[in-house]
């Protein structure tokens, strides 16, 4: 390679003028596209496209924008006056106009269920966004509001001190665009307005997106000024000071120019990339000016200097530079495409680095001066004192150099499992920011912004369908960490408790289409259900981005979904047979004790399920009444037999009261009165009635005395469950409205069964299978992908560094021809690498994306150092034929060029401690730890293996 190398750089020299121009030209034309790079701050397309999660994820998003939601928090003393509510609507008016946002909701546009003299009304609960001035009027809204589940901790806080105004994004959109758009749009409305603050995951993206702006910006310059300081300490010439930062400049530039070129966009991985070239762009240039330099000492004129250093250190650095983008390039296994760009790039940058090194600094170093210096012995040794005692102690104790290592070794790999592998996503955030207090104070009093999402195919308009969902909420409440769920199955049971005092899904088709008619059309039913019903969602949010009980909870999730029937067959219980009804209520009392249960425990509440089972037990079988029931039963047939809504007019007072005394005896003898009972009482006591209005008659007295029936039945369970209840539990908000429309189950003529409750009955007649509907249920959203980001991350980091060592080992062997060097190679970087994951291990650092990557980092800059010292011991062995003068030599040269690269590295690496990220700090840190690690390591592990093992090129002598 030296002769061709040589030349190429003569070549070069007789051509500078043209090389130089030709150079700016290229850099003119890629830096103008510099201005053209874009940011990519949604953390969707950060995932494999493909993957079947992510599609799922994506097409949700896009069906019920549901996708991204960006939370804009609002504080006050109190948020119920006129100034802070007029506040909010104008918010939610300005945020309405924005491109991008498909809803809005706050406090002064949500949906509102009240009960009038008409029946329900469906409106909204500031009426036409007047906002109330008189103080009595918002003292009641805010009782109102903070007693209502449906508000508290989605809309507004408990204590009343803080609301949210919840925008759900436009799928397709740029997120950091849109998050910008609301912020400016704030500082408009709310200028003087201090407390507004920011969260969910599009302005977590755009939070950790300034940081790496911010990173470029100021970061970046003070590490190029540290950089100059040890290179001045290092050389103490202007040359080898800034000609290694010009290549890191021009590398850089053309290739974030390329980035433009390419639309590959700056994400919160590719961000570091330049952080990554300024480290790494530097060292080959840290070799060359080092080796220069020794040969201008030793006599050689500047052009010679120039050929000679390249000629014996072009190799090396062609080894190292596709060493280095082997490690990047190693992430292409990784599942993730932001992982994949940054590990393309980052090779891409490390090798046009390399061709700036070989192209710039042989012509910038011919304009040198020609003045020959003293010639000095060639064996001499002019490096510092300490590196020739280094040598003697590693040459003398290379067994105990390699057994110390050894012991590191192990030590490490014991420490190594107590990594943790869960991660708290807010790291991503400078604590004390707005951006983190934002964060915690939304998952203290709104349960969180990581939403949970679950998708409900089936026939959705059906009640039984909607009972599943129900059914599948109760879990959902009683997972650690998970709250505030929401489908449009608990809107039309808020709705039907509004009306009928009871918070459950009417058994009735015809009664669910009542409420549903009158919420269609509103955005709401647009966020949960499909157009034509077909399917929905069921929202609930983590309180919390830890990773680790995000996967346990998302595991939960689909382990309970993964039980749940695909299909359910709805029984008639009233028909059928002693011994089915026996079998039917027996799953019913067993599935409202789980119901129960799990409202309870979402109150963390504590209670005997023993106890609990024997009151739903005596419910189920035995229906026991209150003791009033008889009289409101004649109460209730009384006052509608007299009232304006009866089918047959003037029925005289005796005939009333005669039918209300009948009817009630007959509920005293059967609670479950038949309808030809009724039907008989009313012929025999109103005469001359045509026979069809008889029948509307005895039909609604029927269903008024069902009613007050029912009602009794679940009142009689309640009052004994709330004598197992701990004290105390009245006040806890909407669990009595919750468990009461649990019991009125007990009241319904039919049971939806899944397949398996279905086989283990005895066997049920088709004429009482009423209809069978098929339903599947599906675990998406953001957390579920989350959760598979996680377990996918370490097992193709782990793949990716193994491949990367591997490859490094074979190429290197290939071309010094000597497996046993390839091998040797990459023991310090081994050792490097195992060190840091047990730093991370004992100091309790997860694993996350970044610090995952800390090892590719560490393989391509510690490939470096090892390189270039095997390069150099075996090029001065060849030349004195001593191992301990060649050693010395190695470390006095190299050494000293590895030393000054470290430093250069290394602090450059620590200033990103100063970042506002928390995990881009960790990630600074851990990388500035590998890079000393690395360069001991390659002072002392690989010169004792060398000497140990002694590959060819040390036997030949």
């Amino acid at each position: 390679m030296s002769d061709w190398m040589k030349r190429i750089i003569n070549f070069l020299i007789r051509r500078r003028m043209f090389g130089i121009g030709i150079f700016l030209i290229l850099t003119l034309i890629l830096g103008y596209q510099v201005i053209n790079v874009t940011l990519n701050a949604d953390f969707s397309t950060y995932l494999q496209q493909d993957d079947p999660v992510v599609q799922m994820f994506n097409l949700i998003g896009e069906e019920y924008a549901s996708k991204s939601m960006a939370l804009v928090l609002v504080e006050a003393d109190d948020v119920f006056t006129a100034q802070t509510l007029k506040l909010v609507r104008d918010l939610t008016d300005a945020y309405e106009a924005l491109d991008g946002i498909a809803y809005v909701t706050s406090l002064t546009n949500v949906l509102d269920f009240k009960k009038t003299e008409m029946g329900l009304e469906v409106g909204r609960l500031i009426r036409k966004r007047v906002v109330p001035e008189d103080r009595e009027v918002l003292r009641r809204l805010r009782e109102y509001v903070l007693s209502k589940e449906m508000y508290v901790k989605d809309l507004v806080s408990k204590d009343g001190k803080s609301t949210v105004i919840v925008t759900r994004l436009a799928h397709g959109v740029d997120e950091y665009e849109v998050t910008n758009k609301i912020k400016k749009v704030t500082e408009t409305v709310a200028p003087n307005f201090e407390q507004i603050s920011y969260g969910g995951m599009p302005f977590l993206m755009h939070s950790m997106t300034l940081i790496i702006l911010e990173n470029i910006k100021y970061l970046n310059p003070l590490m190029l000024i540290l950089m100059i300081g040890v290179l001045f300490v290092g050389f103490r010439k202007a040359a080898g000071v800034f000609l290694p930062l010009l290549v890191v400049g021009f590398s850089i530039i053309w290739t974030v120019g390329l980035m433009a070129l390419l639309n590959v966009p700056f994400t919160m991985l590719t961000g570091i990339m330049p952080v990554i070239l300024i480290a790494m762009g530097s060292a080959d240039g840290i070799h060359v000016m080092r080796r220069y330099y020794e040969k201008r000492k030793c006599g050689e004129a500047p052009n010679n200097a120039i050929k000679e250093s390249f000629s014996e250190l072009g190799m090396p650095i062609f080894i190292t530079t596709v060493s280095s983008m082997v490690g990047f390039v190693s992430l292409l296994f990784t599942d993730f495409s932001v992982i994949k760009q940054f590990g393309l790039i980052t090779a891409l940058g490390i090798f046009i680095a390399m061709v700036v090194t070989f192209l710039l600094i042989p012509i910038l170093l011919s304009f040198s001066g020609s003045k020959e210096l003293k010639p000095q012995k060639s064996e001499s040794i002019n490096g510092p004192l300490f590196m020739e005692h280094l040598a003697n102690l590693v040459f003398n104790h290379k067994l105990k150099v390699l057994f110390l290592s050894g012991l590191i070794g192990i030590s490490a790999g014991v420490i190594i499992p107590k990594i943790k592998k869960d991660v708290d996503w807010s790291l991503c955030l400078k604590k004390g920011s707005k951006a983190h207090y934002a964060e915690m104070h939304l998952r203290r009093e709104f349960g969180g912004t990581l939403p949970i999402q679950t998708l409900v195919k089936g026939d959705l308009k059906d009640p039984s369908t909607l009972k599943a969902m129900r059914y599948l909420e109760r879990y959902l409440e009683t997972v650690a960490s998970v709250g505030q769920t929401q489908s449009i199955a608990s809107v039309v049971s808020e709705m039907n408790a509004v009306m009928n005092d009871r918070y459950v899904v009417p058994e009735a088709r015809d009664a669910v289409a009542n409420l549903w008619f009158l919420i269609e059309g509103e955005e709401i039913v647009e966020q949960l259900v499909k157009a034509d019903s077909s399917e929905g969602l069921i929202q609930a949010k983590l309180s919390t981005w830890d990773t680790g009980i995000m996967t346990e909870a998302v595991d939960k999730i689909d382990q309970f979904i993964n039980a749940l029937p695909e299909k359910i067959m709805v029984i008639n219980i009233n028909d059928a047979s002693p011994e089915i009804r026996s079998a039917l209520l027996n799953i019913r009392s067993k599935r409202l004790t789980d119901n129960l249960l799990r409202d309870i425990r979402a109150k963390k509440i504590r209670v005997d399920r023993e106890k609990l089972n024997a009151i739903v037990e005596s419910a189920v079988f035995d229906g026991s009444l209150k003791d009033d029931v008889h009289i409101i039963v004649q109460r209730k047939v009384l006052d509608y037999l007299l009232g304006e809504d009866v089918e047959i007019e003037f029925i005289p007072q005796a005939s009333a009261t005669t039918i209300a005394d009948a009817v009630t005896e007959e509920v005293k003898r059967n609670p479950d009165v038949q309808l030809s009972k009724i039907l008989a009482i009313a012929k025999s006591n109103i005469q001359q009635a045509l026979m069809e209005d008889l029948n509307q008659l005895a039909q609604s007295l029927a269903a008024g005395v069902k009613e007050v029936i029912g009602e009794s039945r679940a009142a009689f369970a309640f009052e004994k469950i709330k004598e197992i209840l701990p004290p105390g539990s009245a006040r806890i908000q909407d669990l009595f409205r919750n468990l009461k429309g649990d019991l009125w189950e007990i009241n319904e003529g039919f049971i939806a069964l899944g397949a398996d409750e279905y086989k283990g009955l005895p066997a049920i007649p088709d004429r009482l299978i009423s209809k069978e509907i098929p339903i599947s249920f599906e675990n998406t959203g953001l957390a579920a992908v989350l959760k598979q980001m996680e377990e996918k991350l370490i097992p193709s980091q782990i793949m990716s560094l193994l491949i990367a060592l591997v490859l490094i080992a074979i190429i290197i062997g290939f071309i010094f021809r000597s497996a046993t060097i390839g091998w040797i190679s990459i023991v310090p970087i081994s050792l490097t690498i195992l060190v840091n994951f047990a730093v991370m291990g004992y100091f309790k650092i997860g694993l996350d994306s970044f610090t995952t990557m800390v090892a590719s980092v560490a393989i391509g800059l510690g490939i470096d150092t090892d390189i270039h010292f095997i390069s150099c011991f075996k090029r001065e062995f060849s030349k004195i034929g001593d191992e301990l003068k060649a050693l010395k030599k190695t470390l006095s040269t190299t050494g000293v060029a590895i030393l000054i690269n470290t430093l250069t590295v290394g602090i450059g690496f620590a200033v990103l401690l100063l970042s506002g990220g928390q995990h881009v700090r960790r990630f600074g840190g851990l990388v500035a730890l590998t890079v000393f690690l690395s360069a001991i390591f390659s002072f002392t592990v690989l010169p004792a293996t060398l000497l140990l093992v002694k590959p060819k090129f040390l036997k030949r002598r």
